[in-house]
């Protein structure tokens, strides 16, 4: 084999070599970008349809993942992994700051639509928040009405009955971890800042009515603090100094800006959300699966009563026909079996009943006081009244008689018509008065 010869032969098997090579390539590469290819078009196709769903409004209302995710398992039922891995290239279409986005439902208070707001929607709605949520509906299906009038009387928006849902169910017996007791949450401190009455004798975070009031002048300070619903939300939950702190350090006053820095806690993160969530399904809870009748027993007591006085409990309850555990009822905020006695401090001290309850008697219950007068006048008119007979033995003599029970020689007589103190025959029956 001559030189050239040799180096076509070799030139050949690097051709070959190098075919080789690239087909072992091609096919291993082929598989990789189809799968690639295919991946894309399928993203691009559930990208198309969310666009489609935000334009249709379902994005609102917390279904739309879940539509997605039930059309993908009967078309892929034996894909586990559905569409949650779709879920961040899903929410995209969602602007982050949200920016004009605002929920379908009517409401007097400005109220943001974001991507956070989907995740408590599908939690209260269809997850393990369910149970709590149908729970507040029920409640709030008797006091919502008279928690909103409150909230108008005192010049604020009355969706603001959803921020006492989300802090304590409407429970006023609700405490938390930090302490904060009562319908609207506050620490004791806040609480008599804002004008409650928290003392070994009542605590009037548990009232609705006055916490209520309280509640709605503090956040009037906190807007007219941030000029925000959303800051002064959040500065409820956090406290304004943190808000402050927060919007210093981030340089924002847009609380979905805050949300995405360090500067707040998770809980202030999701707290406007958790609001939004539970204001959209109380609006339209038929939209989200809930039934809920409203009730008309678990009426609220709004008719204030100013007492000047300490009044037993079950008086004031038998003055307007009501049972001792009923009164309670209309007035949660009584720890104890009698009302507080009067400061000229502190004011009258209110207690509640429905506004259609009228008063039984006419007359107003004695107050603790005049009780406790009545009832030792009662005592020593009884023991007064205590009547005994002595019999007269040999040697008595009235004088005798009147040292041994202590009782005076003219009541002796007074009581005993005739008696002679010269004429004491023994076996003559006296009676003595003590």
């Amino acid at each position: 084999m001559s030189k050239n010869q040799g180096k076509q032969s070799l030139g050949l098997y690097k051709v070959a070599g190098f075919t080789m090579v690239f087909s072992f390539a091609a096919f291993a590469v082929l598989p990789i970008s189809s799968s690639l290819a295919a991946n894309k078009s399928e993203f691009t196709r559930w990208s198309h349809l969310l666009e489609s769903a935000q334009k249709d409004r379902l994005c609102r209302d917390g279904l739309y993942f879940k539509n997605l995710k039930d059309a993908h398992k009967k078309k892929h039922p034996s894909k586990k992994r559905g569409l949650d891995r779709y879920r961040p290239y899903l929410l995209r279409w969602i602007p982050e700051d949200a920016e004009g986005l605002s929920v379908d439902v009517q409401t007097d208070m400005p109220v943001r639509f974001h991507p956070a707001v989907s995740k408590w929607l599908d939690y209260y709605s269809n997850g393990r928040g369910r149970e709590n949520m149908l729970k507040w509906l029920v409640r709030a299906s008797g006091v919502q009405h008279q928690i909103e009038l409150e909230l108008q009387k005192h010049g604020m928006p009355q969706d603001l009955f959803y921020l006492a849902m989300i802090e304590s169910g409407l429970s006023h017996k609700a405490r938390s971890r930090a302490k904060a007791k009562g319908l609207w949450q506050f620490m004791l401190p806040t609480a008599r800042a804002f004008g409650l009455r928290v003392d070994s004798w009542t605590d009037e975070r548990r009232s609705a009515v006055a916490s209520t009031a309280a509640a709605s002048r503090y956040l009037k300070k906190l807007y007219g603090r941030f000029g925000s619903w959303d800051l002064a939300m959040a500065a409820y939950n956090a406290g304004p100094g943190k808000v402050r702190s927060a919007i210093r350090r981030a340089g924002t006053k847009d609380y979905y800006k805050l949300r995405k820095t360090r500067f707040l806690r998770p809980e202030t993160k999701e707290y406007v959300p958790k609001f939004t969530a539970a204001l959209l399904i109380g609006k339209n809870p038929e939209r989200y699966g809930f039934s809920v009748e409203r009730s008309t027993g678990n009426k609220l007591a709004t008719k204030k009563i100013g007492l000047k006085n300490a009044y037993r409990v079950r008086d004031l309850a038998k003055h307007y026909g009501a049972s001792v555990s009923q009164f309670k009822r209309w007035n949660p905020h009584l720890l104890r079996s009698a009302t507080p006695p009067f400061q000229k401090k502190q004011g009258e001290f209110y207690v509640y009943v429905p506004k259609t309850k009228l008063a039984v008697s006419r007359r107003f219950p004695r107050s603790v006081e005049a009780v406790k007068v009545a009832t030792k006048a009662t005592k020593k008119v009884a023991r007064n009244k205590r009547a005994l007979v002595h019999r007269v033995s040999k040697g008595d003599t009235l004088s005798a008689i009147s040292r041994r029970y202590g009782v005076s020689q003219r009541k002796i007589k007074g009581l005993n018509p005739g008696l002679r103190a010269r004429y004491l025959r023994p076996g003559k029956k006296i009676k003595i008065r003590i």
